[in-house]
């Protein structure tokens, strides 16, 4: 009786330093997730940070190129009327020439 008490009480010691090993290595690897998830919370921060800058600046862009847009069509309104009183003013000029 004696001899299975003293091989239990060493089963029992090393089951024990086997399940503490576990416990520290699954404490280790829940250490490294924390940081893992700590980094990605970080990361995903900085790019709702950047997307949301990113936006920002977009909407700025597309005001700018309306307003290019109106611009231009104005340019161009003007520029036909500027080449019309330019022909105009070529053939009233022509006609004086010829008078």
């Amino acid at each position: 009786m004696r001899t299975s008490c003293v091989h239990l009480g060493f089963t029992f010691s090393f089951v024990q330093t086997y399940v503490e090993s576990k416990v520290e290595s699954l404490e280790d690897q829940l250490r490294k997730m924390k940081t893992q998830v700590d980094d990605l919370t970080r990361t995903n921060g900085e790019l709702v940070n950047t997307r949301n800058r990113l936006t920002t600046e977009n909407g700025d862009l597309q005001r700018q190129v309306r307003e290019l847009e109106t611009n231009y069509g104005s340019f161009s309104k003007n520029r036909g009327q500027l080449q019309s009183q330019l022909d105009d003013a070529k053939s009233k000029l022509e006609e004086e020439m010829r008078v």
